[in-house]
C-alpha cells in the first residue's frame, strides 16, 4: 500500500496486489495483477490477468496473457495486447493498436492504430485512427469512430452511432440509430429504423427492410427483396428483386427491380425498369422511360417524360407519358395521355379518357364508352363497339373491321375510312372531308354526314335515319331501303 520505485526491471514470479504506487524506468512483469492506485513502467508491462481500478501506464507495450478488467485508466504508447477477454468500464488509450478476444466496454477505448478483437459489445466510445476489425459480432449502443475501415465478420446490432471515413463490411445489420460511412457499405441482410448513409455504394447481399432513412451518393444494390416504409435516396442506381414501397424511393439514375408494389412515391431522373409485375396505388415519376415486362395495375399516378411500356394494363386513375405508350391489352377507367404515340397490341376496354397524338390498335376487340381523342386514329380490330366518343383532329381508319356498332359519336375533322365492314349506327358519324363506307353492310338509324360519302359496292343498305353530304355515292347490286333521308348535292 506504499510506494515501490526501481530504475531497473521489476519482475514478480507470483501475483501482485497493488494498493499503492509501483514505478519503474524499465519493465514490469508479474502473474495475476490487481492494482487500485498506480502502476507505471516505462519499458513495458507484462501480466497474466490484469484488474485495474487506478492508473496503468507505459511508454512501450502492455501485454496481458489472460483477461483484462479495467475500471480505471490505462495508457500505452506501444501496443496493448489482451490474450483473453476485456471488460472495460474505464479508459483505455494507446498510440498503437489494441488486441483482445471479446471486449465489453462502457466507457472509452481510443487507439491510433488498429483495433482487433473477437467480439465487441460497446455502450461507451470506441475510437480508432485506423481500422476496427471484429472476428465475431458487434453490439453497439454507444459511439464508434474510425478513420479507416470497419470490418465485422458476423452481425451488427446498432442502437448507437457508427461513424467511419473508410468502408463498413459485415453480415446482417440491424440499425436503430446512425451508421455514417464515407466509403462503401457491404452487408448481408439490413434492417434499418434509423439512418444509414454513405458517400459511396451500399451493397446489401440479402433482404432490405427500411423504416428509417437510407442515403447513398453512389449505387444501392439489394440482391433480394425490399420492404421500404421509410426513405431511400441515391444519386446513383437502385437495383433489387421484389420491392414493396410504402413511402419514398428516389434515385438520380435507373431504378431496376423484379417486381414493384408501390403505395408511396418512386422517383427517378432516369429510367424505371420492372422485370415483372407493377402494382401502383401511389405515384411513379421518371424523367426517362418506364418499362414493365409483366402486367401493370394502376390505381395511382404514373408520369414519365418519355415512354411507358407494359404487357396488360388496368388503369383506374392516371397515366401520362410525354412520348409513347406501348401495351398489350388495356382496361381503362381512368385517364391516359401520351404526347406522341399510343399503341395497343391486343384488346381495349375504355370507360373514361384516352388522349394522344397517334392512336394505333391491333387486336380483336375495341369497346369504348368513354372518350378517345387523337390527331390520327388507326385500328386493325375485328369488333368495334362505341358507346362514347371517338374524336380525331385528322383521320380515322378502321381497317379489317368485321363489325362496327356506334351509339354515340365517331368524328374526324378530315377523313373516316370504314370499308368492308358491317356498320350499325344509331349515333352520329361525321367528318369534314370524306367518309368511305365501300363494300359494307350499312344499318343507320341516326346520322352519317361528310362532304364526300362513298358507299360503293354496297352489300346491304338499311337507312331510317339521315345520310347527308355534298357528294354522296351509293352503288349496289342489291335492293335498297330508302325510308330515311339520303342527301347529296351531286
Amino acid at each position: 500500500s506504499g510506494e515501490v520505485q526501481a530504475i531497473d526491471n521489476i519482475s514478480v514470479s507470483g501475483n501482485v496486489n497493488n494498493n499503492g504506487e509501483i514505478l519503474t524506468n524499465n519493465s514490469f512483469s508479474a502473474k495475476d495483477t490487481i492494482t487500485t492506485k498506480k502502476l507505471i513502467a516505462k519499458e513495458g508491462i507484462t501480466t497474466d490477468k490484469l484488474e485495474n481500478k487506478g492508473i496503468v501506464a507505459t511508454e512501450k507495450n502492455l501485454n496481458i496473457n489472460k483477461d483484462l478488467i479495467n475500471s480505471g485508466n490505462i495508457q500505452a504508447i506501444g501496443k496493448i495486447s489482451v490474450a483473453e477477454n476485456t471488460n472495460n468500464t474505464g479508459e483505455i488509450l494507446t498510440n498503437s493498436s489494441f488486441t483482445s478476444k471479446n471486449l465489453k466496454t462502457t466507457n472509452k477505448l481510443m487507439t491510433k492504430d488498429d483495433i482487433n478483437i473477437s467480439k465487441l459489445e460497446n455502450s461507451g466510445k470506441v475510437i480508432s485512427n485506423k481500422k476496427l476489425n471484429v472476428d465475431g459480432s458487434l453490439i453497439n449502443s454507444g459511439e464508434i469512430q474510425t478513420l479507416d475501415n470497419i470490418n465485422i465478420k458476423e452481425n451488427i446490432v446498432n442502437s448507437g452511432d457508427i461513424l467511419t471515413n473508410g468502408t463498413l463490411t459485415s453480415k446482417d445489420v440491424k440499425n436503430d440509430k446512425v451508421i455514417s460511412v464515407s466509403k462503401d457499405i457491404n452487408t448481408g441482410k439490413l434492417e434499418n429504423s434509423g439512418k444509414v448513409s454513405t458517400a459511396k455504394k451500399l451493397d446489401i447481399n440479402g433482404n432490405l427492410t427500411n423504416l428509417g432513412n437510407i442515403q447513398a451518393v453512389e449505387n444501392i444494390s439489394v440482391t433480394n427483396n425490399v420492404l421500404n416504409k421509410g426513405t431511400i435516396l441515391t444519386n446513383g442506381f437502385f437495383t433489387s428483386k421484389d420491392i414493396k414501397n410504402e413511402k419514398e424511393l428516389s434515385a438520380n439514375k435507373d431504378i431496376s427491380v423484379s417486381k414493384l408494389e408501390n403505395s408511396g412515391n418512386v422517383l427517378t431522373n432516369s429510367k424505371i425498369n420492372i422485370n415483372g409485375v407493377l402494382t401502383n396505388t401511389g405515384e411513379l415519376k421518371a424523367l426517362d422511360s418506364i418499362t414493365v415486362s409483366g402486367d401493370t395495375t394502376n390505381n395511382g399516378s404514373i408520369l414519365t417524360n418519355k415512354n411507358f411500356v407494359t404487357f396488360d394494363l388496368i388503369n383506374n386513375k392516371k397515366l401520362i407519358a410525354k412520348e409513347k405508350i406501348d401495351i398489350k391489352n388495356l382496361k381503362n377507367t381512368g385517364t391516359i395521355a401520351s404526347g406522341n404515340k399510343f399503341t395497343i397490341n391486343g384488346n381495349l376496354e375504355n370507360t373514361n379518357s384516352i388522349e394522344t397524338t397517334k392512336f394505333d390498335i391491333i387486336g380483336n376487340k375495341l369497346t369504348n364508352s368513354g372518350s378517345i381523342k387523337a390527331d390520327n386514329i388507326t385500328t386493325n380490330v375485328a369488333n368495334i363497339t362505341n358507346d362514347g366518343k371517338i374524336l380525331s383532329f385528322n383521320n380515322i381508319s378502321f381497317s379489317n373491321a368485321q363489325n362496327i356498332r356506334n351509339t354515340n359519336e365517331i368524328i374526324a375533322l378530315k377523313e373516316i375510312k370504314a370499308n368492308n365492314t358491317n356498320l350499325v349506327n344509331s349515333g352520329n358519324i361525321a367528318s369534314n372531308e370524306k367518309l368511305l363506307l365501300n363494300s359494307s353492310n350499312i344499318t343507320n338509324t341516326n346520322k352519317i354526314a361528310s362532304s364526300t360519302i362513298e358507299m360503293q359496292n354496297n352489300k346491304k343498305f338499311d337507312n331510317t335515319g339521315e345520310i347527308k353530304g355534298n357528294n354522296v355515292t351509293l352503288t349496289t347490286t342489291n335492293d335498297i331501303d330508302l325510308v330515311g333521308k339520303l342527301h347529296g348535292a351531286q
